[in-house]
């Protein structure tokens, strides 16, 4: 499993040990192909946007030396149009998975893609409950305290760090497209709409930043309920 993200591969790490399967997880793009250049995966699920080396140049180079002919490479993207993920799939991947992860999505094409045991069990849902609570119960209270805390306070030093800048830079595009990703897993929406904006504005003129402030103010409220402030 490929994710950039601490709280993205935190929960689905999660969900797939839970599900029986023998994971291993890295943060980037280089050190996926390391590992797989020296083992052998019954399947492979890649993050499409990371920093160093993307999904896409993943597939490519993992093809191209012929490292794992025979093995499934599934996409993770939160990007849920039609065009972004007909991309996708023309570059050779399996097929998409849109994030946030449903839990029986997963179990499903895991079962189905690779080597594991078809009557394994698929983890029950958590009906009613916000994505975060669906969070909390995966990972367990202590993990999952730990990392909303750094959530929240990476959230408020990007607010911080756009407060006082006079332009928008590359880091400020590059910890908003980190936080949308954590957003969209936590359900935050609007939260990741906003990161979003930040990441995609077509200049270096800071972006007016209320629409963050509401969209924070209400998450900030949701996060407060599992983390003490």
């Amino acid at each position: 499993m490929i994710e950039d993200n601490d709280i993205n591969r935190l929960l689905l790490e999660t969900m797939l040990n839970d599900m029986g399967h023998e994971v291993v997880s890295v943060n980037g793009g280089a050190r996926a192909i390391e590992e797989i250049r020296t083992h052998r995966f019954d399947l492979i699920i890649s993050d499409i946007s990371m920093p160093d080396i993307d999904g896409m140049e993943v597939l490519r180079r993992v093809r191209a030396e012929q490292l794992a002919n025979d093995t499934d490479i599934v996409a993770l993207t939160a990007h849920a149009a039609r065009d972004d993920h007909e991309r996708i799939l023309a570059a050779g991947f399996a097929e998409v998975l849109t994030k946030p992860i449903d839990r029986a999505a997963l179990a499903e094409m895991v079962l189905r893609r690779s080597a594991a045991d078809a009557a394994a069990p698929i983890p029950a849902q958590y009906p009613g409950e916000s994505d975060i609570s669906q969070f909390v119960a995966a990972v367990g209270p202590e993990k999952a305290r730990h990392f909303l805390a750094e959530f929240r306070d990476d959230v408020r030093a990007l607010r911080e760090a756009l407060t006082q800048s006079v332009e928008l830079t590359d880091q400020h595009r590059k910890e908003a497209h980190r936080l949308a990703g954590s957003a969209a897993v936590l359900g935050l929406a609007t939260l990741r709409s906003s990161m979003l904006e930040i990441e995609q504005a077509n200049t270096n003129a800071l972006p007016e930043l209320a629409p963050l402030q509401d969209a924070w103010g209400n998450a900030e409220k949701v996060l407060a309920i599992h983390v003490a402030s």
